[in-house]
């Protein structure tokens, strides 16, 4: 299409860097190095891709640039940061998971089995599922190591459900439909 793209990430052979135009080993959390790389070949738009992680670096580099970007900081903490996102969401009317404390945990309020996870990570690092609360000092402990800010979520383990999702842009206010998807989960023991 004419259309000249460069990758930038961590990996040797990533897929992408494999049908691009030009590929450069930069981490997208390297964003001095990537807004020097961007100037010096004169990039004039900047993507990115599927990771959350991605997300804020993005917003960052586009910022520093003076590139148009899709989403706001605040937006993209909203949906990076698990918290912000079960707050926004219950701010709209949409339920969400029950959340617990550490204390409820060990004073026998929480309904188990429950999920801990980390607040800001994704692809189910970090996670854990436990049945009491014995496990619980262990699972905190193992969220912290792949979250950012060490802060971890500790909600209602909803195993045995089916996972439907959907994305949308919003512009001007008005959704628009972008994709569905939904994926079979299997059973935690085959994991």
């Amino acid at each position: 299409m004419g259309v000249h793209t460069i990758v930038a990430d961590y990996l040797e052979n990533s897929s992408a860097k494999k049908i691009a135009s030009e590929s450069v080993m930069l981490s997208i959390t390297d964003i001095d190095e990537l807004e020097r790389f961007c100037r010096e070949q004169n990039v004039d738009v900047v993507l990115r891709m599927c990771i959350d992680p991605a997300q804020r670096p993005y917003n960052e580099l586009c910022e520093r640039l003076g590139l148009p970007c899709y989403g706001t900081k605040e937006q993209f903490f909203i949906m990076t940061d698990k918290h912000a996102f079960k707050d926004f969401c219950l701010k709209c009317g949409v339920d969400v998971i029950p959340e617990y404390t550490v204390e409820d945990v060990k004073s026998g309020k929480a309904e188990f089995p429950i999920m801990i996870k980390p607040v800001d990570s994704r692809g189910s690092r970090g996670q854990t599922v436990i049945y009491d609360a014995e496990g619980l000092d262990a699972a905190i402990e193992f969220a912290k190591n792949d979250s950012s800010n060490g802060e971890v979520m500790i909600e209602k383990f909803m195993g045995g459900k089916q996972d439907f999702s959907m994305t949308y842009f919003v512009v001007n206010g008005k959704p628009y439909l972008t994709r569905t998807c939904d994926r079979f989960l299997g059973k935690e023991e085959e994991k």
